[in-house]
This record gives C-alpha cells, sequence and structure tokens, in this order.
C-alpha cells in the first residue's frame, strides 16, 4: 500500500482564510526516511483542514463537482485559486506492500503525483485548466525538490514567469523523460493511469469524500440497522456503480452454474465410465504407437545397416580388384625378373662354354704351334725362335687365367640378384594370399548381417499385424 509521506499546496486556498504560498506538510520520520507516521492535524474551525483534504483528495476524484470543499460548504473550485497565478499541488508517496500488492520489487518507491492549476477570468467567471502529472523519483532531476515550486525550489520558480514558460517546461520533461514523466489533461485517463500504473484505489479514496462531507461523517456509515443495510453499505462503498448492472448479470450467471451442479456431476460420472473404456483403448493406442515407433527406428536402423553395407561391399569390391592387379603386375614383375634371372643364367652358362671352347681352341693352337717349333728348331736349331713361341704360349695361358676369373666374378654377382629375386616373389605371393583370404571372409561377415536385418524386418512385421488384430478386437468390443 501507499503511505503519504509529504504533501505541498502552493497559490491555493480560500482567500482571506488559509492561503498557501508554498506549504509542505511532511508526515515522515525526519530520523529514519521512509518511515511514516499516522497523524493527526489540529487546528481551529476554518484553519483549513478540509481545504487541505479538498486539495488532496482533487488529485484521484477530479471532477470539480466532486470538490470537498463544493460538496460540504458549496464553495466551487475556481474560487480557491487567483488568476494569472499557478496553483501546485503535489503529493509524495512511499510504497510499502511487503510483497502483497500486486507490484513485488517495488516496496520503497516514491511516487510524486501532482496537478497545475492555471486560472483565467473571462467577464465576471473563472475558469481552470488543469494538468495532472506523475513520476517515481530517482533523486535526480525526477524529485520533488526539482519541481519548479515555491519555497522547494526558489530558482526553478524564478525562472516560471508566464503560463507559456510552466506549460512549455511540462513539455520539455515529458520529451526529456519519456514512459516516465507522465502529463494528462483527460481526467478519465488520469485516473486510469493511477490505477493501471501505481495501483491506487481511486473509487475507495472516493469513499473517503463521502465520510468527509460532514463532521462526522464517518457516522452515517456506521448506523445500518439490519444485515441487508450493513451490505448494502458495504457495496456501496466498494463496488463502482457504474458497474452494478454488470454485477448484478454476473451473479445471475453465477447462480445458474451453482443449479446446474447436479446435473455436472450426474455428467462427470458418466464421463467416468466412459473414461474406463477409454483407458483400455488408450492404453492399447500407446502401445501400438510405441511399436510402431521401435519399428520405424528399427526400419530406420536397418536401411542404414544396408547402406552401409552396401557401401562396404563396394568398397572391398574395390579394393578386391585394385588387389588383384596389384598382383598381376606383381606377377609379371616376378616373371620378369625371373626371366631375366634365367637369361643371365643361360647368357653365363653360354660363356662359359664359349669361353672354354675358345681357350680349348687357343690351347690346340698352341700346343699345335709349340709341336711344329720343336720340330723346326730340332729341324733348324733356331733356339731363339723357340724362345720367343714359348714366350707366347705363356701370355696365352694368362690371358686364360684372367678370362676365368672374370666369369667366376660375374657368376658371383648375379647370385646375389637370384637369390633377392626368389625371396620378394615370395613374400609376394603370400601377402595376396592373405588379403584376399581377409577380404572373402569380410564379405562373408557382411553378407550374414544383411540376413539378420531382414530377419528382424519380418519378426517386426509380423508383431505390426499382432497389435492391428488386438486393434480390432477392443474396437469391436468398445462398440
Amino acid at each position: 500500500m501507499y503511505k503519504l509521506a509529504r504533501f505541498y499546496v502552493s497559490g491555493a486556498g480560500f482567500p482571506g482564510s488559509s492561503w498557501h504560498r508554498g506549504t509542505m506538510l511532511s508526515l515522515e520520520d525526519p530520523e529514519n526516511p521512509g518511515r511514516i507516521h499516522d497523524t493527526v492535524v489540529g487546528l481551529v474551525n476554518g484553519g483549513g483542514k478540509t481545504t487541505m483534504l479538498s486539495f488532496l483528495f482533487s488529485l484521484f476524484d477530479t471532477r470539480k463537482e466532486r470538490f470537498l470543499r463544493f460538496l460540504s460548504a458549496g464553495n466551487p473550485m475556481e474560487d480557491y485559486f487567483e488568476p494569472d497565478t499557478p496553483g501546485w499541488i503535489v503529493s509524495e508517496w512511499v510504497r510499502d506492500d511487503n510483497g502483497r500488492l500486486p507490484f513485488p520489487g517495488m516496496s520503497g518507491d516514491r511516487v510524486v503525483i501532482g496537478q497545475l492549476v492555471l486560472s483565467q477570468s473571462h467577464g465576471g467567471s473563472r475558469e481552470l485548466h488543469r494538468r495532472f502529472f506523475s513520476f517515481k523519483t530517482d533523486g535526480g532531476p525526477l524529485s520533488l525538490e526539482a519541481l519548479p515550486l515555491p519555497v522547494v525550489n526558489p530558482e526553478g520558480a524564478r525562472e516560471m514567469e508566464t503560463r507559456a514558460d510552466i506549460l512549455a517546461w511540462m513539455r520539455d520533461m515529458k520529451s526529456r523523460h519519456v514512459a516516465r514523466f507522465w502529463v494528462f489533461d483527460v481526467q478519465r485517463s488520469w485516473q486510469t493511469h493511477l490505477e493501471k500504473v501505481y495501483g491506487f484505489d481511486v473509487d475507495l479514496l472516493k469513499a473517503q469524500i463521502e465520510f468527509s462531507r460532514n463532521e462526522g461523517g464517518i457516522k452515517n456509515f456506521l448506523n445500518f440497522t439490519d444485515e441487508t443495510d450493513f451490505l448494502r453499505k458495504i457495496f456501496a462503498l466498494t463496488l463502482n456503480r457504474d458497474r452494478l448492472e454488470e454485477i448484478r448479470s454476473t451473479v445471475q450467471q453465477t447462480c445458474a452454474q451453482i443449479r446446474k451442479v447436479p446435473e455436472f456431476q450426474e455428467n462427470i460420472a458418466a464421463l467416468e465410465q466412459v473414461r474406463e473404456s477409454c483407458v483400455r483403448f488408450g492404453e492399447a493406442r500407446t502401445l501400438l504407437l510405441t511399436e510402431r515407433s521401435r519399428q520405424a527406428r528399427t526400419e530406420e536402423e536397418i536401411s542404414r545397416l544396408y547402406d552401409h553395407v552396401t557401401d562396404l561391399v563396394g568398397v572391398t569390391r574395390q579394393e578386391l580388384v585394385l588387389l588383384e592387379e596389384q598382383a598381376a603386375v606383381r606377377q609379371r614383375e616376378y616373371d620378369r625378373q625371373h626371366g631375366r634371372l634365367r637369361c643371365g643364367r643361360e647368357v653365363r652358362q653360354a660363356g662359359e662354354v664359349m669361353l672354354r671352347e675358345k681357350m680349348r681352341t687357343q690351347y690346340v693352337k698352341a700346343r699345335g704351334a709349340l709341336a711344329k717349333g720343336l720340330e723346326r728348331i730340332e729341324r733348324r736349331g733356331e733356339l731363339a725362335g723357340a724362345a720367343g713361341l714359348l714366350h707366347k704360349v705363356e701370355a696365352q695361358q694368362v690371358k686364360v687365367a684372367a678370362l676365368e676369373k672374370v666369369l667366376a666374378q660375374q657368376t658371383g654377382e648375379l647370385d646375389p640378384v637370384r637369390d633377392q629375386l626368389h625371396m620378394t616373389g615370395a613374400g609376394y605371393f603370400a601377402a595376396l594370399t592373405e588379403a584376399v583370404r581377409g577380404l572373402r571372409a569380410r564379405l562373408g561377415d557382411l553378407e550374414k548381417a544383411g540376413l539378420d536385418a531382414r530377419s528382424e524386418d519380418k519378426r517386426l512385421a509380423g508383431r505390426e499385424e499382432a497389435l492391428r488384430g488386438e486393434q480390432t478386437t477392443v474396437l469391436k468390443r468398445m462398440s
């Protein structure tokens, strides 16, 4: 709820008795800001108590014919303001809802609610121009002390010399503090703003005016004679008179609905019986939907598995073709190396034969030449020629030894090559044999997985057909 912390009036009052030029009434504990005291204001008759209440209530019950001083003494509101003198009526409220009102988190907030009244004379009558404003204080430009009020803010008040200055100030505040500084000149919109934005109960404050119209006005409310009179007064105080017909219609509709309670209870009992049958159907439906969902997931898994198996088979076949091609290439390489080795062996053997044949021929020729030489020596006695021929024979023997050495060296160099070719060919053949065996085993596993997936698909199809038969049976029983 809201509690009034300060109330300010300037440029308003009843001339000759209670005219205010900057009166501030504070109900706040000066040592504990925010703590509001319940206050009793005591003044002599004519001291201005009712006038102050009239100004305060005019912030909420804004119609001039509802001005408290007009209701109690017949004094119109226009008599309480002077032409060309701005009238300020400003109140500051502190919220203390303890979390019970529909505005959590606003406890301790200060709200300023006020009105500016400008009076103009037309002939012998006066006309009031009123502007209502409100804002939540922030301790800076949005605070009661920052308003251009006489006594409270003398410097700001001196700048507001004319009506145009004050209205320009209001427009500037509204534009600089959008959705924070509110200004209204339509009274109904103003009251709706107080109710919707700040949560003030305007109708309850209007009832306070009724209590304050006369001295001891609360007694007229407490003099009820019976329960009906008490309810009539309570409803008159708490209900909006403009909505009484709507409330009456709502009560009638509620009573009509209460009279239908037995019928509703019978309907509930019938629905409970139907519900028992629907529960079984619902359980069967839930089971069917569960099985369908599981079957859909299984079919999706089988489809993914089939696609995966298909991809693996395709990849495996490609790898098998590639390995077969590599095996063919390696086989051809092996055959080529083996052919080279065999050709080299045959060449070596042919060379050995040719070399031996050549050495034998040279040796035979040398022996023949030696025999002939000996014969010539014997015949002619040419010893010098025999020595030269012997030297030639020895040279031929040295050449034969060198050729045999070269042949032996070439044969030794070909042996490691031949052995390496044999070892490499054997390794290639063993690796190809093992790869082909693994690929055939992997292909057999994939074909077995495809057969298992097809079996699971057939089983789920049979389960679905059984559930459909159960659903048909349940529907027949219900019908």
